[in-house]
Formats: structure tokens, C-alpha cells, sequence
């Protein structure tokens, strides 16, 4: 037995597949960047934290901190700066209970 479906109804479920698709991708982007948010302390990340850290999270910890500082996102030079001068106080003077924004960067 052939059943046939109204062409409406066709229409109407080709239509709402791009739109599942792309619904469905930005729920899952949205809560992949909410992960990756949630960890970054920006100048509250202590020294023991940022020296766990790989590279990628210690120059998104150190833009956080400067974008928080100044209001608006710090230039990548800025922040390259920053994070060299972080790394040095976290390895050297920091205690490993320090926050990172506790240095001085001139």
C-alpha cells in the first residue's frame, strides 16, 4: 500500500532539517565555549594555577585579566607582554597563592 504525503507536509520537513541541523550545532558550540569559559579567572587565576596551565589557557587567563583592567580587549602585543611578565613573577617571586593580576606591569 503507497501512502501520499500532501507536498506541504514534504515542504514543511525538508525546511526544518537545516534548521535542526544548525539549532543543534549552535547548542553544542554554545556549550562548548561555556565550558571553556567557566575556568578562566582572568586576574583572580593564582600562580599555581597558571603555571598547570598550557599556553592557549595562560594567554586567554592574561587577556581576560587586562580586558577586565582596562575595560576593553588588550592588543596582542599587550598581552603577549603580559603573559611573559606573569610567567616570570608566577616562576620567580609569585607564591604559588598569588593572583596573577598582583604584578606590576609598569
Amino acid at each position: 500500500m503507497i501512502v501520499d504525503v500532501p507536498s506541504e507536509t514534504k515542504k514543511a520537513d525538508t525546511m526544518q532539517r537545516p534548521q535542526l541541523l544548525l539549532s543543534a550545532t549552535l547548542s553544542i558550540a554554545m556549550l562548548l565555549s561555556g565550558c571553556a569559559g567557566s575556568n578562566n579567572k582572568g586576574g583572580d587565576t593564582t600562580c599555581e594555577e597558571f603555571n598547570s596551565h598550557d599556553s592557549s589557557i595562560q594567554t586567554a587567563d592574561v587577556a581576560q585579566m587586562l580586558e577586565d583592567q582596562k575595560g576593553k580587549e588588550a592588543s596582542n602585543m599587550e598581552v603577549t607582554v603580559t603573559k611573559l611578565s606573569v610567567q616570570a613573577f608566577c616562576k620567580t617571586l609569585g607564591k604559588q597563592s598569588n593572583k596573577i593580576r598582583d604584578i606590576s606591569t609598569g
